[in-house]
């Protein structure tokens, strides 16, 4: 019987643990979003990770969960759809080009003059 509740509790755990996202930094050189080099420990952020970008990331059809833009940081949108399932936060620059769309569900902009967009940005669900 102990060895069955030890199964359980490892299962739950990792269970848990999948369904918490990852928080993953780019280096302050960037670069493309799919290039392992541009994230610091070389792990590319998935759908269901935080990320904090530092650098300058170019983003073709990409996701995360949520996505902190710091001053020193830009999201380039260079094609496709790029999408961010809750939250981004910019305090740098994030630019959307012309046949590119970037999706969230909520924009937090702390910086001025910092949204160029030549393409489209839809907002909510």
């Amino acid at each position: 019987m102990n060895i069955l509740k030890s199964i359980v509790y490892i299962i739950l755990i990792l269970s848990v643990s999948t369904l918490l996202a990852d928080e993953i930094k780019s280096t302050k050189e960037g670069g493309r979003w799919n290039d392992s080099a541009t994230w610091i420990g070389g792990v590319v952020p998935s759908a269901k990770d935080d990320v904090v970008i530092f650098g300058f990331v170019n983003s073709r059809s990409d996701e995360c969960n949520k996505i902190t833009i710091a001053e020193s940081g830009c999201l380039n949108v260079e094609s496709g759809i790029t999408q961010v399932h809750s939250i981004l936060i910019n305090k740098g620059y994030v630019k959307v080009n012309e046949n590119s769309t970037l999706k969230v569900k909520e924009i937090k902009n702390e910086a001025k003059d910092s949204f160029y967009n030549f393409g489209v940005i839809e907002v909510g669900e």
